[in-house]
Order: structure tokens, then sequence, then C-alpha cells
């Protein structure tokens, strides 16, 4: 107790790992930072027949949408929760905060960008699937 004075985290924690008991602030930055994937070993993978493979492939998006409305759900749930049971207060920043908040966080997505492009991932068309989701997803 006492060591952590702040954490960039998705919400879900606040129950799941009862972050709520320790944690009494949250700021609500609406970025997203849900720490979930889908992972297969790549020998198994390519052992896979093509048409597998591609049935796999064109269930992403699907896959993609359920965990999202799943997240969402368990992360709306478990902020009531902490409100309720951990008296959890919750801060909504202003426009020009919010502008401020993402400037700060623009060299971190920059440098993942980076380093997922140099691994050979579509690391901006991942960022920009995200904003558009985003933009989609939050009615702008």
């Amino acid at each position: 107790k006492g060591v952590v004075k702040g954490l960039f985290t998705s919400l879900e924690v606040m129950k799941d790992f009862k972050f709520a008991e320790l944690c009494k602030f949250v700021t609500m930055t609406d970025a997203v930072v849900y720490p979930f994937a889908v992972v297969m070993n790549m020998d198994k993978w390519n052992a896979l027949p093509d048409d597998v493979k591609k049935i796999l492939d064109e269930l992403a998006p699907q896959q993609a949408a359920w965990t999202g409305a799943y997240m969402d759900d368990h992360v709306r749930k478990a902020m009531d929760w902490a409100k309720r049971t951990e008296k959890v207060k919750v801060i909504r920043l202003k426009k020009d905060q919010k502008a401020a908040w993402d400037k700060l966080l623009l060299p971190l997505t920059d440098q993942w960008v980076k380093d997922a492009g140099e691994k050979g991932l579509p690391a901006q068309a991942i960022v920009n699937d995200i904003k558009d989701f985003t933009r989609m997803y939050s009615g702008e």
C-alpha cells in the first residue's frame, strides 16, 4: 500500500483485481487500453489448411465486436460496483484537458507504431482502425 501513485489501465481491474479497495479516484480518459488478444502457435497456424485459415481470418471482425461489447459491459459493471461498494469517485476530463492528455500520449502511440512496423505488423492501419471505431461508437 502507498507505493502506486497512479495507473493507466482498463477499468475491469477495479473489481476483478480489487483495485477499488485502494484506488478511490478514476480519471476517465476514454483511451483504448483493453489488454486482449487471440493468439496461436505459428507452427500450428501454418499447419492448418488454407480454407480453415480463411474462415478464422473472416471471424476476426466478429470476434473483435463481441469482445468489445463484452468488455464494455464488464467495465460498466465493474465501475458501477466500485462506485457503489468502494465509493470510488469518477473524474471526467473537459475537452481541453482531454486534448492535452491525448497530446501527451501521442509519443507512446508513435513509438508503438514504429516498433510494431519494424516487426512487419500493419501498425498504422491498426491505429487508424482504432480511431475509426472510436469515432463510430462514440457518435463522433
